[in-house]
């Protein structure tokens, strides 16, 4: 699922996404973090796709949702990680070079079921990298966008857009420049629905293991 950019020339923006290990305090209810794994396909440079995750972890820390990164590319010590299946919490990004898409104006794709739900998604690098200079954005912050767009596509599922902040179809020059500034985020009602579903997966996963335990006396 894609979105476009609106300026002068429409453009659009997508990414990455994740699930956790650690815990975190939100609406009085302990959640479990979601780790993302990301697969640099496109060989970002480290310092960039470091600062990308750093600006995006800030996006979803003011909506409190916790974010653990798995960066899955030249780390043959993860390789076994990056590999087993996924856990509710577990999402995956991958930053690939080139766009799949017939139009110029999408940025990235998240891969949702009819259900909503979903636990892939890929960004396209170079449309990103076409974009670095307008209003002074750069590499770092644009991906951190994108990213948290596509992993807020794959926590709160079908019909995510929002008119206003970082889940809106259509980014203006001005939310270009609150990307810049770092300033573009999560409204408090998704803030809120990304939570409640963490808690859902966490609650699910908590019962599947409680069934799967064996009392020995």
């Amino acid at each position: 699922m894609g979105f476009k950019l609106k300026t002068l020339s429409a453009l659009v923006l997508i990414l990455i996404t994740g699930a956790g290990l650690t815990l975190a305090q939100a609406d009085g209810r302990n959640i479990t973090a979601i780790t993302i794994f990301v697969y640099n396909d496109a060989h970002v440079s480290h310092s960039e796709l470091a600062a990308a995750e750093r600006q995006a972890s800030l996006v979803f820390r003011e909506a409190r949702v916790p974010i653990a990164w798995l960066n899955c590319v030249d780390n043959r010590k993860m390789s076994e990680d990056c590999h087993r299946r996924l856990q509710p919490n577990e999402f995956v990004v991958r930053i690939v070079p080139k766009g799949q898409t017939s139009s110029d104006l999408v940025f990235g794709v998240a891969f949702l079921a009819e259900d909503g739900s979903g636990k892939y998604s890929d960004v396209f690098f170079d449309r990103i990298e076409s974009t670095r200079h307008e209003e002074g954005s750069s590499i770092a912050s644009l991906l951190s966008a994108v990213t948290a767009h596509e992993v807020g596509h794959l926590l709160l599922g079908s019909h995510a857009h929002s008119p206003l902040g970082i889940m809106a179809p259509l980014w203006t020059k001005a939310d270009l420049r609150r990307i810049g500034m770092g300033a573009l985020r999560f409204t408090p009602d998704q803030s809120s629905r990304m939570r409640e579903r963490i808690q859902e997966w966490q609650t699910h996963a908590d019962t599947v293991r409680l069934a799967n335990v064996r009392r020995i006396d």
